[in-house]
């Protein structure tokens, strides 16, 4: 998410929407590389509990090679 500046409520709703979708699915989501302008918004609905928390420290790669190791 790091060229994305910022996220208004509709698009932090939807997106939590989407990864609550994907996830019944057994697909999981998680928020990296964020600014924060979109943390701060996504953390201030409660949404970071629905993107699989929301860290400005693991980047993409890092997911990837987690979910690699995992399987």
């Amino acid at each position: 998410m790091e060229p994305t500046p910022c996220v208004d409520l509709q698009s932090a709703h939807t997106l939590a929407g989407l990864a609550d979708e994907l996830r019944a699915e057994g697909i999981g989501v998680q928020v990296v590389e964020a600014r924060s302008s979109v943390r701060e918004r996504l953390r201030g609905e409660g949404l970071d509990q629905w993107l699989g928390g929301i860290d400005r420290f693991t980047s993409v790669a890092d997911v990837v090679d987690s979910a690699q190791k995992a399987g």
